[in-house]
């Protein structure tokens, strides 16, 4: 009977949106797909040198977005309310790209951007 219910708890959570306080990528390919949210909270996102982040939903960054692996904007809505650091590669496909901070914010295009 237990088993059971860690399943349904685990499919209701991918049903919905998921939100973190901050989210680190140490090397993994995370793909937020079309009618998903992600929400980090004003910790920031971190997608480190191995990290391929691929955004064809909506991803909202609370805090500073850190890309040295690889963003992937594709068809997704990016909002960040922080700072963006691309010092890895930005693919841009054809995203909407929002920041909504309500101080400066600091944009480091340090990265490849590729055109597709």
């Amino acid at each position: 009977m237990m088993q059971r219910y860690s399943y349904l708890g685990a499919a209701c959570l991918l049903a919905g949106s998921l939100q973190a306080q901050d989210l680190t990528n140490a090397g993994a390919t995370v793909t937020v797909q079309p009618g998903a949210t992600l929400y980090v909270g004003s910790g920031g996102l971190l997608n480190q040198a191995a990290g391929t982040l691929t955004n064809t939903g909506t991803l909202r960054v609370d805090g500073s977005l850190t890309n040295p692996g690889t963003l992937d904007l594709s068809t997704g809505t990016l909002e960040v309310r922080g700072d963006l650091a691309n010092t890895g590669t930005l693919l841009p496909g054809t995203s909407a790209v929002t920041f909504s901070g309500v101080a400066n914010q600091l944009l480091t295009p340090a990265g490849p951007v590729s055109t597709r």
